[in-house]
């Protein structure tokens, strides 16, 4: 069985149960459910494909788990990479796995904007708080906890992709 299917199988037969423990953080496999169906829904609003791939540079967390099944939920292949990884490494990733979308911390946006001048992504998602940057054309969406997002500036939406 996939994990996206054992995700939904679990929680269809054990909603109450506790999913994740992180910390103080308790979360239920419906809360965690509830959780991937707002980020693959915000991924869906800026067309991810079947098979794209998905970056998600976080730390062992909640949003880390989130972030994977709502990558799967959508269609998606996640890469997993470490959030501490340097310019170069992210570039060479970046380069060689032509990632769709990046999930990541508002902290490594400077990080990213330097791989957005040779790679467009689809959409670049942010857990955290929103810092002023100037940054324009593929401006990333800042997401919280409950996957409420906002658009920064307009992005366009599938740029580079084959119709």
């Amino acid at each position: 069985m996939l994990l996206d299917r054992l995700f939904l199988n679990t929680t269809e037969k054990f909603p109450d149960n506790i999913a994740v423990v992180h910390g103080d953080m308790r979360i239920s496999y419906s809360e965690m459910y509830s959780r991937a169906s707002k980020l693959v829904a915000v991924l869906q609003e800026y067309g991810i494909r079947q098979g794209d791939r998905v970056l998600i540079a976080l730390e062992n967390s909640a949003e880390y788990i989130t972030s994977y099944f709502a990558t799967l939920l959508a269609g998606g292949v996640t890469v997993a990479i470490n959030p501490d990884v340097k310019h170069i490494g992210l570039q060479k990733i970046v380069l060689d796995c032509k990632p769709f979308c990046i999930i990541a911390r508002s902290s490594m946006l400077p990080l990213i904007e330097t791989c957005g001048r040779t790679h467009a992504f689809g959409c670049i998602l942010l857990f955290g708080k929103r810092e002023s940057n100037g940054m324009d054309d593929s401006a990333p969406v800042y997401i919280d906890e409950g996957i409420r997002h906002e658009k920064v500036s307009a992005l366009d939406k599938n740029k580079n992709r084959p119709s």
